[in-house]
């Protein structure tokens, strides 16, 4: 877009926040779908499942407490993912407080209606054909109490 060779195009972070004096919106994708999307999810061979619950339930929770951390220091988090990728930590900064504000990050709990947003868009692009049952293909066993009373 900036080139000239498009009119109007999708962006996200961190080229949004980085290039926002230079653009304009036409319009934002959580004023016409719900906002809640689940893009990443943590998957385990049913080997590893059985083998190694415990080390999948470190895991998660070594994520959950990542996400808390975040969320309590979001400029010095900011930092170090700065620092370890070398890049603007001013840039890294807005974008965190961007993510904290629509709530980008989890600390695990599965939202089922957010992962089956995912897998319409998978559907419009023909990488999947029908709907996933997710109570058939996940186990809440590995999450924290507390999260699995969470999920829905």
């Amino acid at each position: 877009m900036l080139s000239g060779a498009i009119d109007a195009g999708m962006t996200g972070e961190p080229v949004w926040s980085q290039e926002r004096s230079k653009v304009k919106p036409v319009f934002w994708t959580k004023d016409v779908l719900p906002p809640d999307m689940t893009q990443t999810v943590g998957i385990v061979t049913d080997e590893l499942a059985k083998a190694g619950p415990e080390k999948i339930r470190a895991i998660i929770e070594g994520r959950r407490e990542g996400v808390k951390y975040i969320e309590a220091h979001p400029a010095e988090a900011a930092d170090i993912v700065a620092q370890t990728y070398n890049i603007d930590p001013a840039l890294t900064r807005e974008v965190f407080r961007h993510f904290l504000d629509i709530k980008y990050w989890s600390e695990g709990a599965l939202n089922y209606a957010a992962m089956d947003r995912m897998v319409e868009g998978l559907k419009i692009v023909g990488k999947l054909k029908e709907p996933i049952d997710w109570q058939k293909v996940t186990d809440v066993s590995f999450l924290p109490q507390d999260l699995q009373a969470r999920t829905h």
